[in-house]
Formats: C-alpha cells, sequence, structure tokens
C-alpha cells in the first residue's frame, strides 16, 4: 500500500504540474499551492501506511486524509494570486495541521486499545 500511495502521489503531481504549465487560466501561485497540498496529502498518507495502527484507525484515517486532500486541492484551485490575506491559505494550513492532530491521537489511542 505505501508504494501505491507514493505512485498515486507522484502521477497526480506531475499531472497537476502539466496542467499548470500547459493552461494560461491556472496561475502559477495556484499551481504551486495546489501541488504543496498534493504533496502534504500523500506525505500523511505514506506516514499513515508506515505507522503501526489497528486496522479500523487506517482504513478511517486513509478515507479522512483522502477527503480532506480532495477539499484542500478544490480550495487551492480558487485561491487568489497571493500569499497575502489569503483566506484559503490559512485554512488549508489548518486543515493539514488538524490531520496532523488527528494521526497522532489515533496513533496514540491505537497503541492503548
Amino acid at each position: 500500500m505505501k508504494n501505491i500511495t507514493l505512485i498515486i502521489g507522484g502521477t497526480l503531481l506531475v499531472v497537476n504540474l502539466i496542467i499548470g504549465l500547459l493552461l494560461s487560466v491556472y496561475p502559477l501561485f495556484n499551481m504551486c499551492f495546489t501541488s504543496m497540498v498534493i504533496i502534504s496529502t500523500t506525505l500523511l498518507l505514506y506516514l499513515l501506511c508506515k505507522i503501526k495502527m489497528k486496522d479500523g484507525f487506517v482504513i478511517g484515517l486513509y478515507s479522512f486524509f483522502s477527503f480532506m486532500g480532495f477539499i484542500e486541492m478544490i480550495l487551492g484551485i480558487i485561491s487568489q494570486d497571493s500569499l497575502q490575506d489569503n483566506g484559503y491559505l490559512v485554512a488549508v494550513i489548518i486543515l493539514i495541521a488538524l490531520q496532523g492532530i488527528a494521526l497522532a491521537i489515533c496513533n496514540m489511542v491505537s497503541k492503548n486499545v
């Protein structure tokens, strides 16, 4: 599962970069934003596969991280082209932090169950 996660993440990253370079309506900032979202989601899913947890936690978190990655991609696509006063960027940072917290909590709970 680890290798499939990396292959899918890498493929999505390459496709995002190609689309970003081909379409003039897809600004460079948004391409970089969505690329970072793909990298962070792939990293979280890879860590999820590497950490030893109960299967119920893994399945639930895998679905949760994938759904949140999709939401973050949409936010990255519709985001404005600047770092300053960018609410979408703040929202994505908060979502990624919440995913990291969820991973840490589920890891500790899984060891105690």
